[in-house]
């Protein structure tokens, strides 16, 4: 798996929700160890504050995962995977 995608499947995902064909949001708890994990794969600053919910409690990471990491997909129970379910292994 690659680094980054790791990186990101380490995030303790607190809310999201999806209908089989969309991920709408994936949000984690927004801690500075978030931040720093975020940071890390790439995510600007600003992007981390423009994805953060209006109570400041949490940041939306769906998109992150699909700009910085080679995701394809978000399954509950595997992630983020580099694979759509037509292509699964």
């Amino acid at each position: 798996m690659n680094d980054k995608l790791s990186l990101i499947n380490s995030l303790k995902i607190t809310e999201y929700e999806a209908d089989g064909e969309c991920l709408y949001y994936a949000n984690v708890a927004n801690t500075p160890d978030n931040v720093a994990l975020l940071k890390q794969i790439g995510v600007p600053d600003e992007e981390i504050l423009d994805m953060t919910g209006t109570d400041g409690e949490a940041i939306d990471i769906s998109g992150f995962a699909w700009r910085y990491t080679p995701a394809k997909w978000y399954q509950g129970d595997l992630g983020f995977v580099e694979f759509a379910p037509e292509e699964s292994p």
